[in-house]
């Protein structure tokens, strides 16, 4: 019998090579819901934390923001990107969400995916906190993450899934 090394890499990179085109809990359908209910339009400058393959963006773009900004880690995601969002006011930024390089108090609407699961507890925090320092006062900040249910979970079995 042989031993066998495999690359070590995100499930979610995984499924799509495979060709799994979205990959979010809740589907597309929910998606959809945050895009609408953000009521991104075009007075405003937007900021994508982790948009991956460019599903959501795609959705964003659609509503013709002032601006908007992918906030991706991964460089070789960052250039494909790129060519996929081409127009005016549009960019990715190479960086870590937990602090993205931009301004503060810059952006009107700010969201993620299922990106906060992936995360230790303290990133989370620094994720969460840097989305309020880039917002402007009143700007939205949406989320759509994986929730532990029911409530009576234990300790001990949250600690297990997590």
């Amino acid at each position: 019998m042989t031993n066998k090394t495999i690359d070590n890499e995100q499930g979610h990179w995984i499924l799509a090579k495979m060709g799994k085109r979205v990959l979010r809990p809740g589907g597309k359908d929910l998606t959809q819901r945050l895009i609408r209910n953000l009521g991104i339009n075009n007075n405003d400058d937007v900021v994508e934390f982790a948009p991956g393959l460019g599903f959501t963006a795609a959705m964003a773009l659609k509503a013709n923001p002032k601006s908007y900004t992918g906030i991706e880690l991964n460089d070789e995601v960052s250039g494909r990107l790129m060519k996929f969002i081409k127009g005016p006011g549009r960019r990715i930024v190479n960086a870590n969400a937990a602090n993205s390089t931009l301004m503060a108090n810059s952006r009107s609407k700010v969201y993620g995916e299922a990106m906060l699961t992936m995360q230790a507890d303290h990133r989370k925090s620094e994720i969460i906190n840097e989305a309020h320092r880039i917002l402007k006062q009143g700007g939205l900040y949406g989320i759509h993450e994986l929730g532990l249910q029911p409530d009576t979970i234990s300790e001990a079995e949250k600690a297990e899934i997590l």
